[in-house]
């Protein structure tokens, strides 16, 4: 007998609440509020201005100041993870070669075209951290811009350049140079833009290399 009463009570409760379920669903308006209407008052909205309306001026001090303290630490602790670093690493690395690129363009700009420098200045930025001999590093920097050279005489003209002209010096530079005419990049000859190649070449990897390397 107590279970049949049990079993009717159950039923009566699931049937209460699949009619209340059922007027629900039937209803014309589903939500209290329309959430694409921008105008319409939003329920939530009320029940936060009531509770803020509520705090006191030193609750609301307290909240807001410990607030602050939330999200500075969080700052902090995104700030150390490898991938902020990352990131901060490669808009430093952008703006050192942007830079140099400028800098390059305002001295040869009238000498050679400005695509072939920013290629070369790209070039000379994945070489120089690879563990090549500086000869390997200006024979491969030029080849892209220079594709009627092969290794071998590259190398030949990269040689004196690799063991004399070490570093960013910029009068080592300017002596290179000035060996080559100063006209237009195709009225230059072969051996005048390969020479003139290299001697920028050797000069952006060493100011890429000098950045690097705070000691340097």
């Amino acid at each position: 007998m107590a279970s049949d009463l049990t079993r009717i009570s159950v039923s009566a409760q699931q049937a209460s609440t699949e009619f209340e379920l059922l007027q629900v669903v039937l209803q014309e308006t589903a939500y209290p509020w329309t959430p694409d209407d921008i105008d319409h008052h939003h329920p939530l909205q009320a029940m936060e201005s009531s509770w803020e309306d509520e705090l006191t001026e030193e609750e609301r001090g307290a909240i807001a100041a410990h607030g602050q303290q939330f999200f500075h630490t969080l700052n902090a602790l995104w700030g150390d993870t490898p991938e902020t670093t990352t990131i901060a690493s490669n808009h430093t690395v952008t703006a050192s070669l942007n830079t140099l690129q400028a800098t390059l363009a305002k001295t040869f700009s009238d000498r050679v075209p400005t695509t072939l420098l920013q290629q070369l200045t790209q070039k000379a930025h994945t070489l120089a951290q690879q563990p090549l001999t500086l000869a390997d590093q200006l024979v491969q920097c030029v080849q892209e811009i220079l594709p009627e050279w092969g290794q071998d005489d590259l190398h030949v003209l990269a040689r004196p350049y690799a063991f004399a002209m070490r570093g960013p010096s910029s009068d080592k530079l300017d002596k290179a140079v000035t060996a080559v005419r100063s006209v237009a990049w195709d009225e230059l000859s072969g051996v005048e833009q390969a020479r003139l190649s290299l001697a920028i070449a050797n000069y952006t990897l060493g100011q890429i290399t000098k950045e690097s390397d705070p000691n340097s």
